[in-house]
């Protein structure tokens, strides 16, 4: 099949889908209401990242309903979600300027676009395409969008988090659905393991700990409300659950690693989360008796990775510049490795400059937390977040897969810290809050040399 017929048919299968033609009609609907309604777009982003975590790939037995559909039109559906998100993007308020792109955003985008040509140069030019497109869309979404929200309007930030937080609930949530009432569907034969939305327990488990540091944000920024604490607390205890029910130790490890970080100094809220955690933990076990057959596996020192790494760094070796290609190496179970071994040289050094951008990113947003108590929350969210990110992809592909949950929300912390960086360092106050006349007439003054540094970036 030629290039340009296997594109049309693709376009034309997302218009034939009842999903795909009921999203082009909320695209016409929405596109541009994202620009006068803040939640429009935030929520846009909190679906996207729910929809994203259903993997094709992984085709087991089919899942009950509606949600069979989203899994088979899951791509067509993120695309399409991506493009609902571009007037936003592009037509919000231009009052403030764009700060600079940090250098980890360039990098990964870099690696990605050399990820789509070696797509095209293996043979296929579809994915290729596919791949750019994802990458252009990104880049006006996740990367001018975000970071113009966030400067029209301070709040946008916690809004940013608090999506993602409700998208992690759906997740969650549809999760149980399918392992307590349709079970058939989410295990394979002979296997205990949870295989949920994604029809990979690795895979699943990944994106629910992605959930874990973004609940815990919503619990102890939405302290003062019982209704929100005891939902984030439930779905929290349940994420903790099905991670367990899944076995995958890479998912478990990245809980405890965002834990870790997200309480790295605040004791005693972390004692406050995990006494509602383990409450919610004692009612709701029971109905997880399947947790009790799979749970061995975390403390399960069998070694599954060595091994494939080798490989991985023998492939490497045999072509150390252009690498062997994405069809030709053997196996996948390092983004890192994985890179070195399908692109050479060509990958590793815009990865090394996003993985080690990324950790300088981190760091700074640490120490500006720990200097300031009104953006430490949102800090520690978005490096608790990051470290999940590079966990994830230490011992599974995610880094290339760009219809995953894991990549996107690396671009969207990246983001994020990028402009919480620049809060810090010019001072800029909440937009969005309400100021007295003086203090607005001082704050405007104060922004003219702001802005003028900004012009010339």
């Amino acid at each position: 099949m030629l290039f340009w017929e296997a594109a049309l048919q693709y376009i034309l299968s997302i218009i034939a889908h009842p999903l795909g033609f009921i999203s082009i009609v909320l695209v016409v609907l929405l596109a541009f209401a994202g620009v006068s309604w803040p939640w429009v777009k935030w929520l846009g982003l909190g679906l996207i990242f729910t929809v994203v975590s259903f993997n094709p790939a992984f085709m087991g037995s089919p899942f009950p309903g509606v949600l069979e559909g989203i899994r088979q039109g899951s791509r067509p559906l993120v695309l399409l979600g991506l493009i609902l998100m571009v007037p936003s993007s592009l037509f919000s308020r231009k009052d403030q300027l764009h700060p600079a792109i940090s250098v980890s955003i360039v990098g990964l985008m870099a690696l990605h676009f050399v990820s789509a040509m070696s797509r095209g140069y293996d043979g296929e030019p579809f994915r290729a395409l596919l791949e750019l497109t994802i990458v252009a869309l990104i880049f006006v979404t996740f990367i001018v969008g975000v970071v113009r929200w966030c400067i029209n309007d301070d709040r946008n930030v916690d809004r940013a988090l608090i999506a993602l937080t409700y998208g992690g609930c759906v997740l969650i949530c549809l999760n149980v659905y399918l392992a307590l009432l349709f079970s058939y569907t989410v295990f394979e034969p002979g296997n205990a393991r949870l295989f949920g939305t994604a029809g990979n327990p690795q895979h699943t488990g990944a994106a629910i700990a992605m959930t874990v540091p973004l609940l815990l944000y919503g619990i102890v920024t939405r302290w003062k409300n019982p209704v929100l604490v005891a939902l984030f607390g439930a779905l929290l205890a349940t994420a903790f659950l099905l991670i367990l029910w899944t076995g995958s130790r890479t998912a478990g490890l990245m809980s405890v690693v965002s834990i870790l970080l997200f309480f790295r100094t605040r004791i005693v809220s972390f004692a406050l989360v995990g006494v509602v955690s383990g409450i919610a933990i004692y009612f709701i076990l029971p109905l997880f008796s399947g947790v009790n057959d799979v749970a061995y596996r975390m403390t399960d020192t069998t070694d599954t990775r060595t091994g494939v790494w080798m490989l991985l760094l023998q492939d490497f070796w045999q072509n150390p510049y252009l690498g062997k290609g994405r069809l030709s190496v053997t196996g996948s179970e390092n983004s890192y490795l994985l890179i070195a071994a399908s692109m050479g040289m060509l990958g590793v050094v815009p990865m090394l400059i996003a993985v080690f951008g990324a950790l300088v990113i981190g760091q700074r947003m640490i120490r500006s937390a720990n200097s300031t108590d009104a953006s430490y929350w949102e800090h520690s969210a978005i490096v608790a977040g990051l470290a999940c990110v590079f966990v994830a992809s230490t011992f599974d592909p995610h880094l290339l897969n760009l219809f995953g949950p894991v990549v996107l929300t690396f671009y969207l912390y990246l983001s994020l810290s990028t402009y919480c960086l620049w809060r810090a360092r010019f001072g800029q106050a909440s937009i969005g809050n309400e100021l007295s006349q003086q203090d607005a007439e001082d704050y405007s003054r104060s922004l003219q040399p702001v802005q003028q540094e900004i012009s010339s970036y």
